[in-house]
């Protein structure tokens, strides 16, 4: 997924360009990712502009679930344990490797309380890709 970050030219296929197949959907038109454990197909309900630099928040509705089989328990539920998460942050990423349910007791608060997150990417603490020329509104670095 982050590989698909990247600024690609309007011509280019970003499946082909980040090595990703192709699946096709059941509900909506586009594509979905082949290899991805689970996928989601929405159809846009409304899009948001938010303040004056151009930026917006998208709110889609879900219409079809493709989950795959391994990832069921016996009880029918998700095993999320089983699933690599990325989530982006802001003009970075993150790997989620931890679970929980509310509420945390306080001790376990107290051991993370200040606690920065660890940079796996080689680049210094509290390094920023903004702050880099390298950078693009898109969140993505130019090559």
């Amino acid at each position: 997924m982050h590989r698909s970050g990247a600024e690609f030219d309007s011509n280019c296929d970003e499946f082909d360009e980040v090595g990703l197949g192709k699946e096709t959907c059941e509900v909506v038109r586009a594509p979905r990712v082949k290899e991805a454990p689970i996928a989601l197909e929405c159809t846009l309900d409304r899009i948001i502009p938010v303040g004056d630099v151009r930026d917006h928040v998208v709110w889609g509705k879900v219409v079809r679930f493709h989950i795959r089989d391994d990832l069921h328990t016996e009880n029918g539920r998700i095993d999320t344990g089983a699933i690599p998460t990325v989530g982006r942050l802001a003009a970075e990423y993150t790997l989620a490797d931890n679970a929980f349910v509310t509420p945390l007791a306080e001790d376990v608060l107290r051991t993370r309380l200040g606690r920065r997150m660890r940079r796996i990417d080689e680049h210094p603490d509290g390094w920023s890709p903004v702050d880099s020329a390298e950078w693009s509104p898109s969140g993505s670095t130019k090559a």
